[in-house]
């Protein structure tokens, strides 16, 4: 079991939430990349609310297939899947497009080391899970210089969600073992 300590928190700001791509903009073309479905309905439900134009791929093989034929705009990608990794993906992906796609790693496997590593094979941004809504628009946004619609803040301190002991167990459980274990190492 992970030794776990909550940290305080910080003083919520109020910001304004996206709703959807600014008016008078072109629809950006966004290819989904995750071997798990609940992450890949979620990306898609986001995205869609949002304004992307969206497609999915459940490995790095399917994600080629799919880019050759729809060359996307950008391209959120895991890096842990079968048949091919996130990793070889983004390889490929670089030598048919030359870095013209914007590639937005998403993925559980947060270290130092592979985000280093996955911006050096030509990731243009690392995004670590669990993440929200608003960080993954932001970030895309940046990446392709969209710009969003938002609403104006609710009037009041902004509610800050957290995850509670029980669920970041439950959250933790659901890792994999290699990661729990990078995990317990680089805490003791």
């Amino acid at each position: 079991e992970l030794p776990l300590e909550l940290a305080a928190a910080s003083e919520p700001t109020a910001r304004a939430p996206i709703t959807s791509l600014a008016d008078g903009q072109r629809r950006y073309r966004v290819l989904a990349v995750d071997d798990t479905e609940s992450n890949l309905a979620l990306l898609r439900e986001w995205l869609l609310s949002a304004g992307f134009d969206v497609d999915v791929a459940r490995d790095g093989s399917e994600a080629l297939t799919r880019f050759a034929e729809q060359r996307p705009d950008a391209v959120l990608m895991d890096l842990q899947m079968p048949v091919m990794d996130g990793e070889k993906a983004i390889q490929e992906i670089r030598a048919l497009d030359g870095g013209a796609a914007k590639i937005i790693v998403v993925t559980a496997s947060a270290f130092d080391g592979d985000r280093a590593r996955v911006m050096a094979l030509g990731a243009d941004a690392f995004i670590p899970k669990p993440h929200d809504r608003t960080t993954l628009l932001e970030v895309l946004g940046e990446a392709l210089g969209a710009r969003y619609r938002e609403d104006d803040p609710a009037p009041g301190p902004r509610v800050e969600r957290a995850l509670g002991p029980e669920r970041l167990v439950e959250a933790l459980a659901g890792l994999p073992g290699d990661l729990l274990e990078a995990m317990r190492s680089a805490v003791e």
